[in-house]
């Protein structure tokens, strides 16, 4: 199994994908992502590890491993592709294996991950301490693997708010819109947009503020709403919520009919809410 890079904490990756595909990813050692997923793409780093999860009648993980190397696509590789004669899935990366399943026990042996609040209809980041039990789980269900095999464990947990930003990124991406992070507005930066298609103006607009400038998060959301009318959102933790009040009242009363106030705790909620209904509508053949 390939070593995380040297000096850095590997992140932690749910990669979703169905029977066929997976049996050419696992067997080329290779994995591939859709255009709207290129801001994903390039913030996998080697080293990254990664959960293999496989669809429906699977639906769990029947693996791991890490990222080694990214590329982009020439040809069409998967069953999907291949029979549409174009390649859909044009950033790629190569990855190793550490533990894998052999196929026909993918159905008995997979090991669930929809109860550990991971998302399951997109690739997404888990954070690590729920990697950790799900590495947990695996070794109690397949037995604790040889001792060079087995993942680092996690280290310093990311962020409260970069995890906020994560969820973000993953609710959108489920209920179908164009999401990036990071978005560029005169000078300054969103933390999250959702936008209905790749080249228009977000049509949602986030700020995570844990602590720290709310004035400032608040005064770049308001620039969104008035260039663009877009939807603002701040997501913010309990003891934010009296400075937030007060600013509404005050310097920003203009916008306090439409400036949405998130609690941090709800985006989980959401995010395992709106997993349960994508796999209860994949169930019943409705997506």
């Amino acid at each position: 199994m390939a070593r995380a890079t040297e000096g850095i904490t590997p992140q932690y990756w749910n990669l979703p994908g169905t029977v066929e595909n997976w049996g050419t990813g696992i067997e080329r050692k290779v994995w591939g992502m859709k255009p709207h997923f290129a801001r994903t793409w390039e913030r996998l780093t080697p080293g990254d590890i990664l959960f293999f999860y496989v669809a429906a009648p699977v639906a769990g993980v029947v693996g791991y491993g890490r990222v080694l190397t990214k590329f982009q696509a020439d040809a069409p590789l998967w069953p999907d592709e291949i029979k549409a004669k174009r390649i859909m899935y044009p950033h790629r990366f190569e990855f190793d294996v550490a533990r894998l399943l052999e196929p026909p026990k993918w159905v008995e042996a997979r090991v669930p991950a929809r109860d550990l609040g991971i998302v399951i209809q997109s690739i997404g980041r888990v954070p690590a301490d729920t990697a950790s039990k799900l590495l947990a789980r695996i070794d109690e269900k397949w037995g604790a693997p040889p001792k060079p095999e087995r993942p680092s464990p996690p280290g310093r947990p990311r962020s409260r708010h970069d995890q906020a930003k994560d969820l973000l990124l993953d609710i959108g991406r489920m209920r179908r819109f164009v999401c990036e992070d990071e978005y560029r507005i005169d000078g300054e930066r969103l933390d999250v947009v959702w936008k209905r298609v790749e080249r228009s103006v977000p049509t949602y607009a986030f700020e995570v503020q844990v602590g720290g400038d709310i004035y400032h998060a608040i005064g770049k959301l308001k620039h969104a709403f008035d260039i663009w009318n877009s939807r603002i959102f701040l997501v913010i933790d309990e003891a934010s919520v009296p400075k937030v009040a007060e600013l509404l009242r005050g310097t920003f009363h203009e916008i306090a009919s439409e400036l949405r106030v998130i609690k941090l705790e709800r985006l989980a909620y959401l995010q395992t809410a709106l997993a349960g209904v994508h796999d209860l509508e994949k169930e019943l053949g409705l997506s």
